[in-house]
């Protein structure tokens, strides 16, 4: 026998039998086992949603302004439609004379903006508020009456909307009748959409909403973007779901978000 097959045979065996002492110390075959070994490390990483979520990094705004946490606060107390609302057509009002009761009566204004009122000629309330077509109608009445007492009211908001889309059951334009938070305007929409493929019926994994956003166009035309967090319902206090929507908003659930 050749010097390299004795070599080549003697490192056969020694393999086997160092495979063989692996397996088992007693030299029985080792058996499958899903325990693991005692020295095994185990790792754990925490990380912020925010590493977990793809983000142009752009900075978020912030949810609300200075000025529009004076809408909300306004909308609370009821005084939203005397300072704030902007009339236009189709909207109806209720005119109330304390000096002579026969004038009483409700009104709608037409689709030029204007409104008919006896003893007076028509007066223009277009993108008015309450309180500024009162002062016109009460000059104009002051013509009749020393010191007239008047007053004009919003009775049916016809001329103001806002718009949900997005991942909620019923996408749609809705008339602005009353002062309204996010999470209302949402509710109003169906509440989130429900998945209802394969014949099942069911929302998404998380089953709540976590965000949405507010769309809406200023006077120059530009648009802002807040984003509100719709979590944690429960916890005391100014909550984003309070947020006010406006007339003319875009009230936006993202898809496969919430």
């Amino acid at each position: 026998m050749s010097v390299y097959r004795v070599l080549f045979v003697g490192l056969v065996v020694a393999t086997a039998a160092f495979l063989q002492g692996c397996g088992s110390s007693s030299g029985a075959p080792m058996e499958a086992t899903n325990e693991a070994p005692a020295d095994a490390v185990e790792e754990t990483a925490r990380m912020s949603t925010t590493e977990l979520h793809v983000s142009d990094g752009s900075p978020a705004q912030p949810a609300l302004s200075e000025g529009e946490l004076a809408q909300m606060r306004d909308a609370e107390a009821g005084d939203y439609f005397a300072d704030q609302y902007r009339l236009g057509a189709g909207d109806v009002l209720l005119f109330k004379s304390f000096d002579d009761p026969t004038l009483d009566q409700t009104i709608v204004v037409r689709y030029d903006g204007q409104v008919s009122l006896p003893m007076i000629p028509d007066i223009s309330v277009q993108e008015l508020t309450r309180a500024e077509a009162t002062q016109l109608v009460y000059d104009a009445y002051g013509e009749i009456f020393v010191d007239p007492q008047i007053s004009l009211s919003v009775v049916e908001s016809r001329s103001k909307f806002y718009t949900v889309i997005g991942e909620v059951e019923r996408p749609a334009t809705y008339p602005f009748d009353r002062p309204i938070t996010i999470l209302d305007a949402i509710t109003q929409a169906g509440g989130q959409r429900i998945d209802r493929r394969s014949g099942d019926s069911f929302i998404g994994q998380q089953g709540t909403l976590s965000k949405a956003l507010i769309i809406r166009r200023r006077d120059t035309g530009e648009r802002d973007v807040f984003e509100f967090n719709l979590r944690n319902l429960s916890d005391a206090g100014y909550h984003d779901a309070d947020a006010p929507v406006l007339p003319g908003d875009i009230v936006y659930v993202p898809e496969g978000v919430n």
